[in-house]
């Protein structure tokens, strides 16, 4: 993984990528509804705020994203995020299958919970907007200070009703190193 950018991306084995990311992440959620609950409520996700980013999710993790590059997933699309983190060898099937578990993969991607693979906490109310905007502010005062001479972007995707968008702020990177991937440093894997 390089500091530049990743060439013009392939839309062929983007659109392929996306479509593994649409089905992995529509099983874990079917997947968590089939469980067996004492109540009979269905726990297994939002399945529509999900399928709603995955294009720009695979986009962005397969053809955009740099080292040292944070990101701020949707909260409600964790099961996409958390399929393309499969695809990328940092879960295992297993953990798929533990969406909305005790101890398994959360609804919302938790740093504390899930470290070695969320860069920031996300929530329903705008959190991780709101983390990754003063992340870069942050950063730009270290940088203009010369406490730091590295610059990294920092991601939130974030969603407002029927309005999805990728947020990009200019900040310095902190050792992340293998947070992120050009399409080819990382294999899609087959399905859960």
């Amino acid at each position: 993984m390089t500091d530049e950018p990743a060439s013009a991306p392939d839309p062929v084995l983007l659109e392929q990528i996306q479509r593994r990311v649409l089905w992995l992440s529509t099983l874990m959620v079917h997947h968590a509804n089939s469980r067996p609950n004492p109540d009979g409520t269905k726990v297994g996700g939002h399945q529509a705020s999900s399928a709603s980013v995955v294009s720009l999710m695979t986009a962005l993790y397969f053809a955009e994203l740099r080292e040292g590059d944070v990101v701020a997933t949707k909260a409600h699309g964790s099961p996409a995020f958390y399929a393309i983190e499969y695809l990328r060898g940092r879960l295992s099937a297993e953990d798929l299958r533990s969406l909305r578990v005790f101890g398994g993969l959360q609804a919302y991607p938790s740093r504390r919970k899930n470290l070695a693979i969320v860069d920031l906490s996300t929530g329903s109310m705008g959190l991780g907007a709101a983390s990754t905007l003063f992340g870069a502010l942050a950063s730009r005062y270290v940088t203009s200070g010369k406490l730091s001479s590295r610059n990294r972007s920092a991601r939130s995707v974030t969603s407002c009703g029927w309005w999805t968008s990728i947020a990009r702020a200019s900040i310095a990177s902190r050792p992340t190193a293998g947070r992120a991937s050009s399409p080819g440093g990382s294999t899609p894997r087959a399905g859960m």
